[in-house]
């Protein structure tokens, strides 16, 4: 067998103490008066109860000794394994053994047990109570022998039940035997002496450990502070990690960032010198054709110019010169003009050339067009290209405008949120009081539950609602049916009284008037035989005179016999009986009292103990009813709370999820479906904010390319980035 666990209601000290039992040795180490007495002896009271004893002394009557010092519900329960079923005791005291309440309940199958009786400690360890408290059970005052009639019975049947037992010389032989193999008479050898050897260098051990636990602690200590600052020093090195790796991430991009800048340098001054070809080149760039016949030219110019070095002048061209000599004066600067006229002069005349060579008739007239359309200028390239980066801006932006109005569009779940919130939005307050109320009303529940009565309270309950079905005894009705009982003690005792006196004084003359019948009938019988005699000696006249005189001395006895039976009875009648008036009374009093008893039990056998046991039951009854009763209005009290919660909730979950079935998990849903639906409606804001910033963006810059297109021409009407 094995113990699991016990639970005390009240016991002693102990109240709403529980104990789960491990495995092996259990040792409850606490200070004293904490009740570890008062605990082994619970559990000896689960075996075995109270003993039953007349004793007033709180020291010999254990029932009065161990009754809670705060009241409430006398016992508990425990639970035990044995035979790998698991059982649970459940014992109630009561003022005498006779109210004490007893129930086994199967915890493995889960029903009511009758395995046990409530003799269980006598059935499972073959021990009764005194035997137990002696053997398996020791109590901090028990000092008296260990042996009595249960024990010797007990180590009677182990050595009957042993072979190599048999008589006292045998064990005292193995008794010797054992001590010599344990011990050695002569010398220090021996398992004894080895164990106390073994005990002394362990307790030297031991000893030695306590002095070093002081140094143990201190290095605990130690390595507690260096392990603390290992922690600091290992934080410290992520840290710095951390911040070496964003460094070596900043210098990265640092130097990606300053090679961007200055491929972006680069690509503007190449950006230049195209455009300054382009300004200079502006009906193309010649080709490699072009540019070798310009050389030739050039040369056939260079050679006839020393041609004509080397004539002489004429006297109109020397007066000529030297009325120009000083418009000449500086070689260098004349000799820039005239080859940058020249190369003017060169390229329009090669331009003029292309233009009317290489040009159509229609590409002629177009030329015309467009010189009509630039008379005002021309626009530069710079500006064209600024308009048509903002015409590609005007794109993106108009692209991007319409992505946002399809964001815009009506999102399924964006409205259905809307819908959902349209009759208004909760608060965190008031989602926060759902979740509030939900908890309260688990604690409700749960304390709802606790309401209820104790398995012995049910029990009793159900038994006294049972003994009170056709109603409760008033104090004043119960007080009567005592003074009734009292009543019929006293009528039975007056009667008694008087039978006993009467049968006294009839008793002398009832035993002298019981010998005359016996000396009829002896002498009839005489006379009978003397007349038998005289007929068989043939004396018939004398024989029929003594015959008959004998069979009438017969027949007078026996009147006799039956006249001092029938004195006797009457006497007896005489003396049992009372009054008129007092047997009516009694009688009328004794159906009264046993109708009364039979209302609320079924043995009325005994009326003084049964109208104690009807007070009390009474008592306990009212104490029962008005705690259901305090229990019911408390319920109420807690179901109306529960209810007007419930109501709160189905109120909000009615308003903001009509048409379904109500869940406890809606405030966290609720609080999840407010936040996306604020965190959409924020979003939306924001794109539509975006939205009218891009469509004024793109308002303005139409605008401004449409008056720069205005300037040139009808071509507007083809598109911003078309016309330009």
């Amino acid at each position: 067998m094995k113990l699991i666990r016990c639970k005390i209601d009240n016991f002693g000290t102990l109240s709403a103490f529980s104990y789960a039992f491990s495995d092996g040795l259990n040792i409850i180490h606490a200070p004293n008066g904490f009740g570890k007495t008062t605990l082994a002896a619970f559990l000896k009271a689960m075996f075995y109860g109270f003993p039953r004893t007349g004793a007033r002394n709180i020291v010999e009557n254990e029932r009065r000794r161990y009754a809670p010092w705060q009241g409430g519900s006398y016992g508990g329960w425990l639970e035990f394994e044995q035979g790998g079923s698991v059982y649970r005791i459940t014992r109630q005291f009561g003022a005498s053994a006779s109210k004490d309440r007893f129930a086994l309940w199967d915890v493995t199958r889960r029903c009511a047990s009758d395995k046990f009786s409530d003799k269980i400690g006598e059935e499972l360890f073959q021990l009764d109570a005194e035997a137990f408290a002696r053997t398996l059970f020791l109590s901090a005052a028990d000092h008296a022998g260990f042996s009595n009639g249960s024990i010797r019975a007990r180590l009677s049947n182990l050595v009957d039940s042993t072979d190599d037992l048999n008589n006292y010389d045998t064990a005292v032989a193995r008794l010797k035997q054992r001590r010599n193999e344990l011990s050695s008479p002569r010398g220090n050898r021996g398992e004894l002496q080895a164990r106390a050897e073994q005990i002394a260098r362990l307790e030297a051990e031991a000893f030695e450990a306590e002095e070093k636990q002081d140094r143990l602690a201190q290095l605990e200590a130690e390595i507690d502070e260096k392990n603390a600052l290992l922690d600091q020093k290992t934080g410290e090195i992520r840290k710095l990690r951390g911040q070496i790796q964003a460094a070596s991430v900043q210098e990265v991009l640092q130097s990606r960032q300053k090679q961007y800048r200055s491929l972006q340098q680069d690509a503007e001054i190449c950006e230049g010198k195209l455009r300054a070809l382009e300004a200079a080149y502006p009906a193309g760039f010649p080709s490699m054709e072009e540019i070798n016949r310009q050389r030739e030219c050039l040369t056939l110019w260079s050679q006839a110019a020393r041609k004509l070095e080397s004539l002489p002048p004429a006297e109109a061209d020397r007066c000529s010169v030297e009325a120009e000599a000083p418009l000449f004066s500086d070689p260098e600067a004349v000799q820039r003009d005239l080859e940058a006229c020249q190369g003017y002069s060169d390229e329009y005349e090669q331009l003029s050339a292309r233009l009317h060579a290489q040009m159509l008739p229609e590409e002629l007239r177009r030329l015309e067009q467009l010189s009509q359309r630039f008379q005002a200028g021309l626009p530069s390239r710079e500006a064209l290209q600024r308009c048509m980066e903002q015409a590609d801006s005007l794109k993106a932006a108009e692209l991007q405008l319409d992505a946002l109005q399809k964001q815009l569009e009506p999102q399924p779940d964006y409205a259905a949120l809307e819908a959902m919130f349209r009759a208004g939005e909760p608060s965190n307050e008031q989602i926060a009081a759902c979740e509030t109320m939900q908890q309260e009303i688990v604690g409700l529940e749960e304390r709802k539950r606790a309401l209820a009565f104790s398995p012995a309270e049910a029990a009793d309950w159900e038994a006294l609602s049972h003994s009170f079905a056709s109603g409760v005894p008033g104090t004043d009705e119960i007080r009567q049916q005592r003074q009734s009982f009292r009543r019929i003690a006293e009528l039975n005792g007056i009667q008694n009284k008087k039978t006993a006196l009467i049968q006294a004084e009839g008793s002398a003359a009832s035993s002298a008037a019981s010998r005359t019948p016996a000396i009829c009938v002896l002498l009839g019988v005489l006379l009978a035989l003397a007349g038998i005699v005289l007929f068989v000696l043939q004396m018939s006249s004398l024989g029929a005179v003594l015959l008959g005189l004998g069979l009438s001395g017969l027949l007078c006895g026996f009147w006799l016999r039956m006249k001092a039976v029938e004195q006797a009875h009457g006497v007896a009648v005489t003396g049992s009986a009372i009054t008129e008036a007092e047997n009516r009374e009694l009688d009328s009093r004794q159906r009264d009292l046993t109708a009364f008893l039979l209302r609320f039990y079924r043995d009325v056998g005994q009326p003084d103990e049964t109208l104690t046991r009807l007070t009390l039951e009474r008592e306990r009854y009212l104490s029962l009813k008005s705690k259901q009763e305090a229990q019911a209005r408390e319920a109420d009290q807690i179901a109306q709370a529960i209810q007007s919660r419930r109501d709160a909730l189905l109120r909000l979950f009615t308003r903001y999820y009509p048409g379904r079935p109500y869940w406890d998990g809606f405030p966290s849903d609720l609080m999840r479906k407010h936040n996306d639906y604020l965190h959409l409606r924020k979003q939306r804001a924001q794109q539509e904010a975006q939205c009218q910033q891009l469509a004024q963006e793109i308002t303005d810059g139409r605008a401004l390319l449409a008056r720069f297109l205005a300037n040139y021409g009808p071509e507007q009407q083809l598109g911003l980035r078309a016309g330009l």
